[in-house]
């Protein structure tokens, strides 16, 4: 109602001076569709200094031609939700990329921050003449995703040590990786085919090692079968296989990709490669993270004196091979000789919002449903986030969950839900300040590094960023230079125009957030 009687009032005025002061000799010469252009263009001028400017940015960027087919959810607060300044759609369900970890996290605070495992070096059978392991070696996964990160060998190192300080030369088993503390689900029933494999999925066996990334480098040259080596695929799993299936062309960078499934030793290389160029180096995901665990341990004693005359597996190949799916009961007697901490869930948050690590988010998700359903599984851990959420009357009618990161497509959520949650942390949990740091700082760091640089946005945003293909959204919190938090939630899915763009729409949209002030007729310069 204020916008319209504004323009009405400026209309008006314009068209009484017009009117006293008589026509130029061009009004004349161009009828009445010149003075209809000169009011249109005096109205446009004046409209930001007499409306709202954020409602103005906001309702500019739905406008805008490339959102003629996109879903738009948005919900802007001031410090708790009760206090709406803008919202549409807020209840409409669309695709949430990586904000879904806002959620992810918030329940993790509360209901498994503290949580934690230990990966365990441990054998089986007997130590005969002092120096012979009748057995087997065994290391059990306990949930930790930082074990071996970026190719560390500390763990190597430990717990090798550890077997030579007791004077073991010999091992007649073989050496076994028990990552039964997850479950061993390791795709998410919503990811694409082409995700399983890619760099950036989030995997979560019970024992993971190197963010459960391997390289290969191969010659594109030659097409066909490659087997691993340790000197080409690091780390290296014993069995796997790669079949070189590329096309040359004549762009300047090769884009090609994995594709395979976890526990398949067979995996393809596809796309296309320029034709000048003979040798690459590529980043997967290990189709068996236990297995290279086991491998690389193996590969080690062998290195420092220590004889194994078997081959390294898994409790899960061990009992696939059985008709029961049971261990025998030799590896049910175990001794444990030493161990190392996990990190625990509350200690992943930080990193997995401000650089919206899947991996950390994947975890923290078994690691609520170990809590909530004492099963550390994908299905128990959204139960767990569903609890959480009612259990703060925040309706989630409308929130489809299939992973705790965001890769999924088929995950869908609403901005009133995120508003909602946002809200509740800020205003009633108690841990404000402390969730609030984990998230990304617009100019500063995470992905939000360069959004809003040299703005008065910069260091006055705190938010999850998500994108995927025809994906963009943000959620969080902005304080405002005059003192207060506007809570939001900007989820856009299918707009036209590419993501740089889309994502330089939304900044002016945040960069007005700090800005805004309650009283409409000022704007800060």
């Amino acid at each position: 109602m204020f916008k319209i009687v504004s323009l009405f009032v400026i209309f008006f005025a314009v068209f009484i001076f017009i009117g006293c002061n008589g026509p130029s000799s061009e009004a004349k010469e161009g009828s009445s569709d010149t003075l209809t252009s000169e009011l249109s263009n005096i109205a446009d001028s004046v409209q930001p200094a007499f409306t709202d400017s954020l409602v103005w940015e906001i309702e500019q960027l739905l406008q805008d031609s490339s959102m003629m087919y996109a879903s738009n959810s948005i919900v802007i607060s001031l410090d708790s939700v009760e206090n709406v300044i803008y919202s549409h759609n807020p209840r409409m369900s669309l695709i949430p990329a990586s904000v879904t970890k806002l959620i992810t996290t918030a329940t993790a605070f509360e209901k498994a921050g503290g949580r934690t495992n230990r990966t365990l070096i441990q054998y089986s059978g007997q130590i005969v003449d002092g120096h012979i392991l009748k057995g087997n070696i065994i290391i059990k996964g306990g949930g930790d995703p930082t074990l071996g990160r970026n190719q560390s060998k500390e763990y190597l190192n430990r717990f090798g040590q550890v077997i030579k300080r007791m004077g073991i030369d010999s091992i007649t088993g073989k050496v076994i990786a028990d990552a039964d503390v997850f479950d061993d689900e390791m795709v998410s029933p919503g990811w694409l085919v082409g995700e399983a494999m890619s760099y950036y999925a989030g995997v979560t066996p019970g024992l993971m090692v190197n963010e459960n990334l391997f390289t290969l480098s191969f010659n594109v040259k030659k097409k066909g079968l490659i087997n691993a080596t340790p000197d080409n695929m690091k780390p290296f799993v014993h069995g796997v296989k790669f079949h070189n299936m590329t096309k040359s062309f004549g762009g300047a960078e090769a884009e090609i990709y994995f594709i395979g499934m976890p526990y398949n030793n067979t995996i393809e290389i596809r796309g296309y490669v320029p034709e000048s160029m003979t040798s690459l180096k590529m980043a997967g995901i290990l189709p068996d993270p236990p297995l290279a665990v086991a491998t690389e341990f193996a590969k080690w004693l062998r290195q420092n004196g220590v004889r194994i005359n078997d081959t390294a597996t898994t409790t899960r190949a061990i009992m696939l091979s059985g008709n029961s799916f049971k261990l025998p009961d030799s590896l049910l007697n175990r001794k444990t000789i030493d161990s190392l901490p996990s990190r625990t869930a509350g200690s992943l948050v930080g990193e997995t919002n401000k650089y919206s690590n899947n991996l950390f988010a994947e975890t923290i998700l078994k690691l609520i449903g170990q809590g909530y359903k004492g099963t550390a599984t994908r299905v128990a851990g959204i139960a767990g986030i569903y609890a959480y959420l009612s259990g703060k009357k925040i309706d989630t009618r409308g929130l489809y969950l299939f992973d705790g990161s965001g890769i999924s497509r088929a995950n869908a959520i609403p901005s009133q839900l995120l508003v909602e949650m946002l809200s509740y942390i800020k205003n009633k949990s108690g841990y404000y300040k402390e969730y609030r740091n984990t998230l990304s700082e617009a100019g500063e760091d995470g992905t939000l590094a360069r959004l809003c640089k040299n703005t008065h946005a910069q260091k006055h945003i705190f938010a999850k960023s998500g994108t995927m293909t025809r994906v963009v959204n943000y959620a969080g919190y902005a304080e405002t230079l005059n003192g207060h938090t506007i809570i939001f939630s900007l989820i856009n899915n299918n707009f036209s125009c590419s993501i740089p763009e889309m994502k330089s729409k939304l900044e002016k949209v945040m960069i007005r957030m700090v800005e805004w002030t309650p009283d409409t007729t000022k704007t800060i310069q």
